[in-house]
């Protein structure tokens, strides 16, 4: 979360839950802000914000799984992995 004195009071509880082969990271917060906005309001702002993180955390850890699934095939061809290995590194 932001810092400085936009908030009144924050904290963040991160917990990782593994489940099976996937792992579920939740995110339970608490704010109060400093401005007078409406409750309803920052709950939205902090929700839009938090799904938006998790696509990308979402995205970049399917790729990372499709480089290392394609790293370890041996019947790809070498253009192919220079390609992959450009994604993979950015």
């Amino acid at each position: 979360m932001q810092q400085g004195d936009l908030f009144a009071k924050q904290e963040q509880l991160f917990s990782v839950v593994e489940i099976g082969p996937t792992t579920l990271l939740t995110v339970d917060m608490d704010v109060e802000p400093t401005m007078t906005v409406p409750k309803v309001m920052v709950k939205k702002i902090a929700n839009d914000a938090l799904d938006y993180l998790a696509e990308n955390l979402k995205r970049r850890a399917e790729q990372l799984g499709a480089c290392r699934a394609s790293r370890q095939s041996d019947d790809e061809g070498r253009a192919s992995r220079q390609s992959d290995s450009q994604q993979c590194s950015s």
